[in-house]
């Protein structure tokens, strides 16, 4: 298996790599192929199959990338953790120093329990991958309209200390600045920074 970029794959590999992608996430969870493509790309192949692709977004001058979609098929293989392994190498490679992403809080209000335990193992995923669910309350997309909580995910490539204070800080600014284009001073920004105990 290897990853590669998706600008190198065909047109029938990235039909295939858009099969995994409508697999894994419900249409009101997907954005069109085409606007991915503007991002980074990988795509774990087996041979010529796609078996799994992540889309990250550099964010800004921080040396972070932002994992906006990872999902690989068919699920049960470990093919996951193999494409999770090929990512952190290649961003390690490409000087990259951390990957933040988010995940659905299975704590949100409302949510059933079949929903909680998806969530609950996907968090799980990435924690036994070596990812660290940050300590920040308050956190959603800017482009939701109902509120929908989320959690900060992290995992850092190198060896360092916890994510805290300042640090930490400058994680959540940086992903509302470099992913969405909110300044420090947004009001979701701040109430993020707020009930994390940030400001």
């Amino acid at each position: 298996m290897k990853l590669v970029p998706a600008v190198d794959l065909d047109a029938d590999q990235l039909g295939q790599v858009q099969a995994i992608y409508e697999d894994a996430f419900e249409a009101s969870l997907r954005s069109p192929l085409d606007n991915l493509l503007r991002d980074q790309v990988y795509v774990l192949t087996d041979g010529r199959t796609p078996r799994g692709f992540a889309v990250l977004r550099v964010l800004g001058p921080t040396g972070w990338v932002y994992l906006r979609y990872l999902a690989a098929g068919p699920r049960g293989q470990g093919l996951g953790s193999t494409l999770w392994t090929h990512l952190i190498e290649a961003m390690t490679e490409a000087g990259h120093s951390r990957i933040i992403w988010d995940v659905e809080d299975p704590d949100e209000p409302g949510t059933d329990p079949p929903e909680q335990q998806i969530r609950t193992r996907r968090i799980g995923f990435y924690t036994r991958l070596g990812g660290q669910l940050l300590p920040v309350d308050g956190y959603q997309m800017p482009m939701e309209t109902d509120n929908h909580p989320m959690r900060l995910m992290a995992s850092d490539l190198s060896v360092v200390p916890a994510l805290v204070g300042d640090e930490l800080r400058a994680v959540v600014t940086g992903v509302y600045r470099y992913r969405y284009g909110l300044d420090e001073g947004h009001p979701l920004v701040q109430e993020t920074l707020r009930v994390s105990g940030l400001r």
